[in-house]
């Protein structure tokens, strides 16, 4: 409460009938505090963990003007990790090894291709809060990790003890550390990080990408095909030349998401330029991951660029005729200036 004169004495009853006086304060879960100053006193009670129900304030000599004043407090959630193992999955050409930062000979699995993070999470006071579970790349130093800094893998996981096992085959050759978020959309989110650095040894390429197509354009071919699904793709390598054979390629080049144009149904697009007009060329792509695994080439593919300069038309002084030319321009123009 709020007064400016008297000497009220307080009380306060639980839901289940106990009542607190300031005797009870221990200055942990309970507390009893005033303060006094030239508006008046405050006397309120502080309860850490309170459980839903009716409250009573009960006051003894009550001043003669008072305010009733409450305030809740919503507590963080808490999240700690049980532990982290590899195991399960395996995978030809992929390593994944659990190395306990605390116990350098604990949980020790080579030749796994998965990890499993068990946790507990709690919130006393929003029963909505969530638990999302990703990882992070070791920096040495966990204390650092922000959430920022998470790869988030699963959402929207309850309360409580739980359990998470991901396929670490599409993460990229590295360290990292396995991350269980808490949060309840009141306070920031809590992060617990694992002792366990897992690393991960990755020699497997991305799949050959398919339905590699061509548009002829002016001077150049608009390549597309169907992007590829890896979570650790990294961009894809295309290349030409002249003979179906892409050891013979006259020129390739790596591109990555920003060379790429993603379109509608899941399309990619890229350029080939500098072509020669009206010459068939053989192209074809590969892909590649962040460890440097590249994929097999996709089968060649025939294109030719348009025919700028008419090869079979040439006009005759005082000739009479119809003729039909098809122009191509590099750069689009609007009709209307033509």
């Amino acid at each position: 409460i709020s007064y400016k004169t008297g000497n009220p004495v307080l009380k306060l009853r639980l839901p289940n009938g106990t009542e607190l006086t300031p005797a009870n304060a221990n200055g942990t879960t309970i507390g009893f505090l005033t303060a006094t100053d030239e508006n008046g006193t405050n006397a309120f009670f502080v309860l850490r963990g309170a459980t839903p129900g009716q409250y009573q304030l009960l006051i003894d000599n009550a001043p003669a003007e008072y305010e009733d004043i409450s305030y809740t407090l919503n507590e963080a959630p808490t999240v700690n990790i049980a532990g982290v193992t590899c195991g399960g999955a395996n995978v030809a050409g992929i390593t994944v090894n659990c190395t306990n930062a605390v116990n350098a000979a604990n949980l020790m699995v080579p030749d796994a291709s998965g990890a499993t993070v068990n946790w507990t999470a709690s919130d006393m006071d929003t029963i909505t809060a969530t638990v999302n579970v990703g990882y992070v790349v070791d920096n040495g130093d966990p204390s650092t990790v922000s959430l920022a800094d998470v790869t988030i893998l699963s959402e929207n996981l309850p309360l409580g003890a739980g359990t998470y096992t991901e396929d670490l085959t599409q993460i990229g050759s590295g360290n990292y550390r396995m991350v269980v978020v808490a949060d309840d959309d009141q306070n920031g989110a809590v992060l617990a990080v694992s002792d366990v650095v897992i690393t991960v040894d990755d020699q497997v390429p991305p799949a050959v990408p398919t339905g590699l197509t061509a548009v002829p354009q002016a001077g150049e071919l608009l390549i597309k095909w169907t992007q590829n699904s890896e979570r650790d793709l990294s961009g894809y390598e295309i290349g030409f030349g002249l003979t179906n054979d892409p050891n013979q390629f006259i020129y390739s080049r790596n591109m990555g998401p920003k060379e790429v144009m993603t379109g509608t149904n899941n399309i990619v697009d890229a350029k080939l330029w500098g072509l020669d007009d009206n010459t068939t060329i053989f192209y074809g792509l590969r892909a590649y991951d962040t460890s440097g695994n590249f994929s097999e080439w996709t089968p060649l593919q025939s294109g030719t660029p348009w025919a700028i300069a008419p090869n079979t038309w040439t006009p005759t002084p005082g000739g009479k005729g119809t003729s039909t030319v098809e122009i191509g321009f590099a750069v689009p123009m609007k009709l209307a200036t033509l």
